[in-house]
């Protein structure tokens, strides 16, 4: 086994904490990640844009983990839609209070609270066919990020407003137990209305806030191990 990165910085704070937590005999760096092809059992690390492009020369499908699943409907706490920039632009003058929007890609665009049409301007390279998920603005107190690998709670760390309590234990694990899902992150947060699920992120290309280096690397062991099966 291969560990494969590429720092999208010249120090990237979330890639050494994953690298960290391997054997650094395994390790390997690149000076160009689109070179890389992939043996079974190799993991990559990086970005979302730059694992695509080494999955995809290596031949390899990444069933990504979705953002709302349907298991969990229930749990989001508001409204969210799936549509396009350009449905959203020319229904503006319908838009009564507040949403939150955010790219279906991630990264394509900082996702951002609508009060009126100068939110848009910052998006005009943004193609208007692009995907966006819009949904209810909701006060949310407090964040957490938890880490779910195979099935299991590895952490949760709180990355908005420290003081508060976190999510009880068995209302993660009761959300747990709905997802087909072996290994993700599972973004929650508290308002005044109870715990809500904010959003699922796969378990590669992860932000860490703070996760111990060993708890990353289990990570994206897990969660390579699930590509590779899913690729047999």
């Amino acid at each position: 086994m291969t560990i494969y990165y590429q720092a999208k910085y010249l120090i990237d704070y979330d890639i050494c904490r994953v690298l960290h937590g391997f054997p650094r005999r395994d390790i390997s760096a690149c000076i160009d990640y689109s070179k890389i092809i992939l043996s079974k059992g190799d993991i990559f690390v990086g970005d979302i844009r730059q694992t695509e492009t080494v999955l995809h020369n290596s031949g390899l499908k990444w069933n990504h983990i979705p953002d709302f699943p349907d298991e969990i409907g229930s749990h989001f706490g508001r409204n969210i839609e799936k549509t396009t920039l350009e449905n959203v632009i020319n229904t503006l003058s319908s838009i009564k209070k507040p949403k939150f929007i955010k790219p279906v890609y991630k990264g394509l665009f900082p996702s951002f609270i609508y009060h009126s049409y100068i939110n848009f301007m910052a998006l005009l390279h943004v193609e208007e066919t692009s995907d966006v998920w819009v949904q209810d603005f909701v006060d949310i107190d407090a964040e957490y990020r938890v880490f779910v690998c195979n099935k299991q709670i590895l952490d949760v760390r709180c990355y908005k407003n420290w003081e508060s309590k976190r999510p009880h234990r068995f209302w993660i694990e009761s959300i747990i137990d709905q997802l087909p899902y072996e290994t993700y992150i599972l973004d929650a947060g508290s308002s005044r209305d109870g715990y809500l699920v904010i959003e699922l992120n796969d378990g590669i290309a992860f932000g860490s806030y703070g996760l111990h280096p060993e708890h990353c690397a289990m990570m994206y062991k897990s969660r390579f191990e699930q590509i590779w099966k899913d690729n047999n």
